[in-house]
């Protein structure tokens, strides 16, 4: 496939971060996106300080699972953190922890095609949240209950494939594009914005999200570099918290892109 090239202008809705309404883009192009192995593939991003005793987080980000698990946070040896695994068993498992084990879950089953994901997180409301491809799955505690704030620690080791600060259990097999944090509970039509101002229900295609002020961005593929041994991801938001792949081959960069 080639690549996917966007031109469109949105407005943006509200939310608890405050993003104004404006453009997103002009002509806006996506190059690539990563495949992972399902074995030992994952891109190490660092600390994201920003998760550190967070009340309100999100992730967004595109991705075609083509083996057992995809998986996207952070998270120590004994859980604490936030993370998202989309497991073999066609369950999204979400947590937003604080130490006390909890989880919120949500089916969606797999069918080797690219889709949106975003997981939100409200620590004043309690509420943690589970969207496909704009779709709120409504997801149900799994044990537990929901933190007022995320641990203190949560964002030492924020991974893209894979958990814990080198490799963790139920690798990514499949491709992930456009991965983003936000320090703020993304709201539905945000959502919509991010999938290029479709409705709910509607894969849409990834656009310029600079208005929306992720904390990170990583495009899996846009402006990085490969060392002969790993590629690193720039940090396309305004901050520079750039990633490097481990155990990826040059290879892996590819051209398999949603909405393309």
């Amino acid at each position: 496939m080639g690549s996917s090239t966007i031109s469109l202008g949105l407005g943006l809705g509200g939310g608890k971060a405050g993003t104004s309404s404006g453009r997103l883009g002009g002509s806006w192009e996506n190059e690539y996106s990563l495949s992972f192995d399902g074995s030992n593939d994952y891109l190490n991003i660092g600390a994201m300080s920003s998760l550190n005793s967070a009340t309100e987080a999100s992730i967004s980000w595109w991705g075609k699972k083509t083996g057992n698990n995809m998986q996207v946070g952070s998270a120590d040896a004994s859980n604490r953190g936030f993370w998202v695994n989309w497991h073999s068993d066609d369950n999204f498992y979400f947590q937003a922890q604080d130490g006390n084990y909890s989880y919120a879950v949500a089916s969606f089953t797999n069918d080797d095609a690219w889709h949106h994901f975003a997981v939100t997180y409200d620590g004043d409301a309690n509420v943690q949240k589970i969207y496909v491809d704009g779709t709120d799955l409504s997801a149900s505690m799994g044990s537990g209950t929901v933190p007022n704030a995320l641990y203190s620690t949560t964002g030492s080791a924020f991974q893209i494939g894979t958990l814990y600060p080198t490799s963790g259990p139920w690798e990514t097999e499949g491709f992930m594009d456009e991965v983003a944090l936000f320090n703020y509970t993304l709201t539905t039509d945000n959502i919509s914005a991010l999938r290029g101002g479709v409705s709910a229900g509607t894969l849409g295609a990834p656009v310029d999200i600079k208005t929306l002020n992720p904390v990170g961005w990583w495009r899996m593929g846009k402006d990085a570099t490969w060392d002969g041994s790993n590629w690193t991801i720039p940090d396309a938001s305004t901050n520079s918290n750039a990633g490097t792949t481990a155990n990826m081959a040059e290879d892996d960069r590819v051209t398999d892109l949603p909405g393309a």
